[in-house]
């Protein structure tokens, strides 16, 4: 028998994503982006390594750096577009349906200025909250697919902002250069620290929501729960009656043998209990 062939890898056109594919492909960049493994707001090699490793094993499917480059270009262009269009004008992102959502009146005065979102008013764009916080930020430095000269023109700015700061010397721009290169590891800490904080943030809050469940399931219990008087608190009650003391022995072994006894004499008024405890005695 010949040996059995390996699958092979789908092309990146008959290859169909779907949202549970996305979903594992997100999880794996932002755990890249952790890791400290994107740079200048590319993913370096070695994520793809890591995310084609994990992704394909997810996927059960056999997955290369192509595809997931292609993936990712398509949905950075629909994030840059939904965006654009509704990140920073208020709207309503309902995490159920994965649509935005308004007032039709809302919806109509967008669409006159702006045509191209009708699209997006029937057509759920899901993992919108963890794409913004994956891609929110690197927006400025345009497509990680785009070509190194595209890169070079996206980074000019920060270059020109540090020559500013040189006052036009060599010396000045040698230094700029460093505190430019400290600046994007500084920034690229602070991302991680930032995903991390948030992350801190949302397990304390889930753990502080559980504690107040429990604080207040315990207090429920404790009101619900009839008060247990010890055998030292039965003796003094007795002792502070006029009791002789075989009268208060007969008493004190009376009245333990049930708590119902002891809740039912302590629920009356100091000055009613001998009498009440002479009546239980002889009824018993």
């Amino acid at each position: 028998m010949g040996k059995q062939k390996s699958m092979e890898a789908p092309s990146s056109s008959s290859l169909r994503w779907t949202d549970r594919m996305d979903k594992f492909f997100i999880d794996a960049l932002m755990n890249e982006v952790v890791l400290g493994n994107r740079v200048d707001g590319s993913f370096t090699s070695h994520a793809y390594d890591n995310i084609v490793k994990e992704c394909s094993e997810k996927m059960k499917l056999p997955l290369t750096k192509d595809h997931l480059k292609n993936r990712l270009k398509t949905i950075k262009k629909n994030f840059n577009e939904v965006f654009d269009l509704f990140g920073a004008s208020g709207w309503g992102w309902n995490e159920v349906t994965a649509m935005f959502e308004y007032e039709d009146e809302v919806w109509d005065s967008l669409l006159q200025r702006k045509p191209e979102a009708k699209k997006w008013k029937n057509t759920p764009f899901p993992h919108f909250n963890l794409l913004a916080k994956l891609l929110s930020k690197d927006r400025a430095t345009g497509d990680e697919s785009g070509t190194a000269k595209e890169k070079r023109v996206h980074m000019t700015p920060t270059i020109t902002e540090s020559s500013d700061k040189s006052e036009g010397t060599m010396e000045g721009k040698m230094g700029d250069s460093k505190d430019s290169a400290d600046s994007k590891k500084g920034k690229k800490r602070k991302a991680t620290e930032d995903i991390f904080r948030e992350e801190i943030s949302i397990i304390k809050q889930g753990l502080d929501n559980v504690a107040q469940a429990l604080r207040e399931g315990n207090e429920v219990i404790e009101k619900g729960r009839p008060q247990v008087y010890t055998t030292q608190e039965v003796f003094e009650e007795l002792s502070r009656m006029e009791l002789d003391p075989i009268t208060r022995r007969k008493a004190y072994r009376f009245l333990n043998a049930k708590q119902m006894r002891v809740r039912e004499l302590f629920g009356l008024p100091p000055e009613e209990r001998m009498v009440y405890l002479m009546e239980m005695m002889i009824n018993e």
